[in-house]
């Protein structure tokens, strides 16, 4: 399945699909969004995906990859793209994995942290090589995930003064409404927890690693 992918000369990494284990009745809503995501950036442009579990690559692509990253993946990304070959998604090598709501927890978070900060401070040189487009695309889609819990931190500290400076009863009641409704449903409330969850494991992560306690 990923073989055949080289017949076409742009391509220079083919990574496969990460689905949740085989006793999964459905997929897991962000797997299923992430490897719908990656199969359509695949046929237009390249992924940012690639699964250490399964990839190929072709032969003068190939790098060698430096021993002091934690994931190989982040490398294959850069390197490929650098070198102005594409890197796609294969949905048909399929590689089965945890389901993926079990997967973010916090030691597997914090290695995850450890390695994207690892591979930006020491190959920024490498990441800067991509073309701006491609750069752009690439941080926001890595790294945007270490910011986004200082960013729901100050915009609750916002809201939060906001609410204090003005004492408007009803304001408060449209503020109480909209926070307690997600935990009316099952589904949003399960869905609110695994975020909440998420962010506060890279958040605690990222300080970790920048304070030098766990690196």
């Amino acid at each position: 399945h990923l073989i055949h992918n080289f017949n076409d000369p742009s391509v220079g990494t083919v990574t496969g699909s990460l689905v949740d284990t085989k006793n999964a009745t459905k997929q897991s809503f962000f797997r299923s969004l992430f490897n719908s995501m990656a199969i359509k950036e695949s046929t237009v442009s390249s992924s940012l995906n690639v699964y250490g579990a399964l990839y190929a690559q072709r032969k003068s692509v190939f790098r060698e990859i430096p021993r002091d990253l934690l994931f190989d993946d982040l490398f294959v990304v850069v390197s490929t793209l650098s070198q102005k070959k594409r890197l796609i998604q294969d949905e048909h090598a399929t590689i089965y994995d945890v389901n993926f709501n079990d997967y973010y927890q916090s030691e597997r978070i914090a290695r995850l942290v450890r390695g994207l900060l690892i591979f930006l401070s020491n190959h920024t040189k490498l990441i800067k090589s991509l073309p701006i487009g491609v750069l752009l695309r690439f941080v926001f889609f890595k790294y945007l995930k270490l910011l986004m819990p200082f960013f729901l931190a100050l915009l609750l500290f916002g809201v939060v003064t906001f609410l204090i400076s003005n004492h408007n009863l009803y304001l408060y009641m449209g503020v109480l409404i909209a926070a307690i409704a997600p935990l009316l449903n099952a589904k949003s409330r399960k869905f609110l927890s695994l975020f909440i969850k998420i962010n506060y494991y890279f958040m605690t992560s990222t300080l970790s690693y920048l304070f030098g306690i766990k690196r």
